[in-house]
C-alpha cells in the first residue's frame, strides 16, 4: 500500500488483487484488479485473475445460498467476459439453485454454443431439465414432465434422477388411466415404461390386472408370470395369479357341473315322462275292465 502511494503501477495494484484474493477477500480484489487493468488492459494475467476473482465472489455467495448477490456478481463479470464458459456456467447453476429453470436453461445453452463439448454444461442442463419435469408433474402437466425428462437423458443418458423420474412419471400415467377405465391409455404408458426398463416387474404385474380386467386371461397370465420371473418375491403378483388360476379352475368345473346338470335333468325328464305314459296305460286299462264289468 506504501508503494501504491508512491507509484500507483498495474503491477502493484496487481499484487494487491492477489493477496486480497488469496485472503478471501473477493470483492476488494475485483477493485483492485479492475484498477489495474484500467492501466494495463491487454494483460493476460490480470484478466484471468479478474476473471477467477469474479468465480470465486460469486461462488462463495451461492455456498451461503445467496443466489440473487451471486446472479449479480456473475453478470457483472460477463459485462467484461462475455464468452467466458467459466462465469456462463456458474450463472447458469446460480439460476437453477434459485429455482429459475428457464434462465439456467437458456444460459446453460449459450455455453454449449462457445464450448459445445463442456460435459458440465450438458450434466447441468439435464440436472435443470429433470428439476423443471418434476415441476411439470408435481402439477400433473404429465406430456410436459415427460418431454422435459426424455431431453435431460438426450444430454445426460446418465442422469439417473431423470431416468427414474420419467418411469415414475409413466407408471402414474398408468395407473390413472386405468382408474378412469382407458386401458388403452394405461397399456401404452406401462409398455413405454418396459421400453426404458424392460425389468420393472411392477409395469408387468399392472399390465397383467388390465388384461384380466379386459378378460384375457392369457395375456394377463403370461405378463403376471414375467413380473414373478423378475421378482420370485412379489406378492402381489403371485396373488394375483393364484386368483386367475382359481377363476379357471372354477369356470372349467362350472362347465363340467353344467354338463352333468343337463344330462341328470334331460334323464330325469325322460323318466318322468316315462312314468306319466306308464300311468295313463295303467288307467285306460282300469277303465276298459270297469266298462266290461259294467256290461
Amino acid at each position: 500500500m506504501r508503494a501504491l502511494g508512491a507509484n500507483p503501477s498495474a503491477e502493484i495494484l496487481g499484487a494487491l488483487g492477489t493477496l486480497s484474493l488469496i485472503q478471501g477477500q473477493l470483492e476488494r480484489s475485483i477493485n483492485f484488479f479492475q484498477q489495474a487493468l484500467r492501466l494495463a488492459p491487454d494483460s493476460a494475467t490480470l484478466n484471468q485473475n479478474l476473471l477467477a476473482a469474479y468465480h470465486r465472489w460469486g461462488f462463495q455467495l451461492l455456498k451461503a445460498n445467496q443466489f440473487p448477490q451471486a446472479i449479480k456478481c456473475f453478470n457483472r463479470g460477463l459485462v467484461r467476459f462475455p464468452f467466458s464458459e467459466i462465469l456462463l456456467y456458474d450463472l447458469a447453476a446460480a439460476h437453477e439453485s434459485a429455482g429459475e429453470y428457464q434462465h439456467a436453461l437458456r444460459t446453460y445453452e449459450r455455453v454449449l454454443q462457445i464450448r459445445p463439448d463442456y460435459p458440465a454444461a450438458k450434466i447441468g442442463i439435464a440436472t435443470t431439465l429433470n428439476n423443471l419435469g418434476a415441476q411439470h408433474a408435481r402439477n400433473k402437466a404429465w406430456e410436459q414432465a415427460i418431454a422435459c425428462y426424455q431431453r435431460a437423458l438426450e444430454h445426460d443418458p446418465g442422469c439417473w434422477q431423470a431416468h427414474q423420474n420419467l418411469e415414475a412419471t409413466l407408471m402414474q400415467i398408468g395407473w390413472e388411466k386405468n382408474q378412469i377405465e382407458d386401458l388403452e391409455g394405461a397399456i401404452r404408458a406401462y409398455q413405454k415404461l418396459l421400453e426404458m426398463n424392460p425389468q420393472n416387474a411392477q409395469a408387468y404385474n399392472n399390465l397383467g390386472l388390465i388384461y384380466l380386467k379386459k378378460r384375457d386371461d392369457e395375456k394377463a397370465t403370461a405378463h403376471l408370470e414375467t413380473a414373478l420371473a423378475l421378482d420370485a418375491n412379489y406378492a402381489e403378483a403371485a396373488a394375483n395369479l393364484n386368483y386367475i388360476k382359481k377363476q379357471r379352475v372354477f369356470a372349467l368345473m362350472k362347465k363340467a357341473f353344467g354338463t352333468v346338470l343337463i344330462v341328470f335333468l334331460g334323464s330325469f325328464f325322460i323318466v318322468k315322462m316315462a312314468t306319466r305314459q306308464a300311468n295313463n296305460r295303467s288307467a285306460m286299462e282300469r277303465g276298459r275292465k270297469s266298462e266290461r264289468r259294467k256290461y
